[in-house]
């Protein structure tokens, strides 16, 4: 693509932020805290952080960004909670270390190869990191895992997934989306802190043609409320627990199920 750099003109034209009579543009730019540069053919965020240092939520969506690690960009953007950044050219997260304050991150739709880089993010809760489109299935490893540990809210849907093994750090998960992977069977979960998880989403996986699959999944998440878009109610957490008692008890297993 060709350069576009990020101006002055293209911030301010960004923000609902009113500027001040005799105020300084660049006193201005200095207090913007929401910015909206959406489908604005952007190729660099470089100097982002110098003009808006206090910036807490960025709409970079449908742009051409490659990169996040331009120095005066966004790791100098210390006061950053949400950035949206879904439909770009991201190869790799790098640069996000320098965002202690984020919170949400969206990247969907971009070309991650792996999900490293958000070590520096300790207050990330949630992460959107569906249809990558890199030539090679997303990667997932323990390291980079553990790097955001804290979430609660993860989507890995429609990236092509085989094994969910690297998810072990994760702890207080609560909605997990991995519609539309190649997960073939149900114990690929298991490695997953299930407990807290409400919301579950695994359609279009190969394990759902297994016999029985949603009530293996209604028992590896005690908390559930919905799966696959349909409701668990209490009484159907009720019948599965006491159908998997009879069924252990029919095999000779212990009976005790929490």
């Amino acid at each position: 693509f060709p350069p576009l750099p990020l101006t002055s003109d293209i911030v301010q034209s960004g923000t609902a932020q009113g500027k001040r009579k005799d105020e300084p543009r660049e006193k201005f730019m200095a207090r913007i805290t929401h910015l909206r540069l959406s489908a604005k053919k952007l190729t660099s965020l470089a100097n982002l952080g110098t003009m808006c240092p206090a910036l807490a939520t960025l709409f970079a969506t449908d742009n051409r960004l490659t990169t996040l690690a331009e120095p005066t960009g966004i790791p100098q953007l210390r006061s950053l909670k949400a950035l949206y950044l879904q439909s770009n050219y991201l190869t790799s997260l790098d640069g996000l270390a320098g965002c202690p304050m984020l919170e949400k991150l969206y990247v969907d739709g971009n070309y991650l190869r792996d999900l490293s880089g958000l070590g520096g993010c300790p207050r990330l809760e949630e992460l959107h990191a569906s249809k990558q489109r890199s030539e090679a299935p997303l990667q997932l490893t323990l390291e980079d895992v553990a790097g955001f540990a804290g979430v609660r809210l993860l989507d890995l849907s429609h990236n092509r997934l085989e094994d969910l093994t690297a998810l072990q750090p994760l702890q207080c998960l609560e909605v997990f989306d991995i519609r539309e992977n190649l997960l073939a069977n149900v114990e690929a979960l298991e490695c997953v802190n299930m407990v807290r998880v409400a919301k579950l989403d695994c359609q279009g996986n190969p394990f759902l043609k297994q016999p029985k699959v949603r009530d293996s999944l209604i028992v590896m998440c005690p908390s559930i409320a919905l799966l696959n878009d349909k409701e668990v109610t209490d009484k159907e957490k009720q019948f599965v627990k006491q159908l998997i008692v009879r069924r252990n008890k029919a095999n000779g297993r212990s009976t005790t199920l929490d």
